[in-house]
């Protein structure tokens, strides 16, 4: 006599994983890592302009400290108005890396080094211009707005503003 044997299947392992399951999951992923892979250049543009603009925002601070100091010594020249905006003597300089200041010639070309360029302006103040004066600094990177065409309001850089009154 032959036992007679009943065939049940096997239980499923409660810890395994289907080939499918494997194969979505792969999937998922690969999607989600080919994503992520394309926010690191992003992440790396995005941290770099605001290193620049933090910097700028510190050379422009310095200026306008210097321009303060110059005022309460009296020795603070006016400049035209629009002297923050665009290349004039006397009142640009080309800025190293270390901030260090490379030259001040309103030439075409900055000279070999420079990474930011630094204008100021001081203007008589239109409600009392015998003793009020208006401050302006101007830093940007260069390279970023046109080299040494770089100009306020373009975007890039850091622009700072002081009124001076006598008292």
């Amino acid at each position: 006599m032959v036992a007679e044997r009943s065939f049940r299947p096997c239980p499923r392992s409660p810890s395994g994983f289907s080939l499918i399951e494997v194969l979505v999951a792969s999937l998922i992923f690969c999607v989600a890592f080919t994503e992520l892979a394309r926010l690191v250049p992003l992440a790396t543009r995005s941290t770099r302009q605001a290193r620049e603009q933090a910097y700028a925002l510190l050379l422009a601070t310095q200026k306008l400290e210097e321009l303060r100091d110059a005022a309460d010594a009296g020795g603070l020249a006016l400049s035209a108005a629009d002297a923050w905006s665009r290349s004039v003597d006397g009142f640009l300089e080309y800025l190293g890396e270390d901030g260090a200041s490379l030259g001040a010639d309103v030439g075409l070309m900055p000279p070999d080094g420079a990474l930011y360029v630094r204008r100021w302006a001081v203007t008589a103040l239109p409600a009392d211009p015998m003793n009020g004066r208006v401050l302006r600094a101007f830093v940007a990177p260069i390279g970023r707005d046109g080299g040494a065409g770089a100009r306020a309001g373009a975007g890039a850089g850091a622009a700072l503003v002081h009124v001076r009154t006598a008292p």
